[in-house]
């Protein structure tokens, strides 16, 4: 299989692997707290990952899930001082309008989620 052709959601669970190694090394109790550049290197190659698998064209779950990831490891980390908040909301805005575009708010039965109970 090949990560790179539209529609395969291999890139992006390969987007998700990364960031969350990324996390882990951001919040790992053992290194400093200062920037880490080998958790700056998952999260670049998360993202190098993401785009190759064309997440915009394409939209799934793996890829929303890493673009909510992403979102939180640039919230949380710093690199020479600049801020990174104000760039998690717009990532997690694109990662719900995947979300919508998949219908996911509708119908759970497609997503193999169990019906409702009925009437109370």
């Amino acid at each position: 299989m090949n990560a790179y052709t539209p529609y395969n959601s291999n890139g992006s669970q390969l987007a998700c692997v990364f960031v969350v190694l990324a996390i882990g090394l951001l919040f790992d109790r053992k290194l400093p707290s200062s920037y880490n550049a080998e958790a700056n290197r998952y999260f670049l190659l998360s993202q190098a990952a993401l785009a190759a698998s064309r997440f915009l064209s394409s939209a799934t779950i793996a890829s929303a899930q890493a673009l909510q990831i992403s979102g939180e490891f640039m919230f949380n980390s710093t690199h020479r001082g600049e801020e990174n908040g104000e760039k998690f909301f717009p990532l997690l805005g694109i990662a719900i309008r995947q979300l919508v575009a998949m219908g996911l708010h509708r119908d759970g039965a497609c997503w193999l989620r169990a019906p409702p109970a009925g009437p109370r």
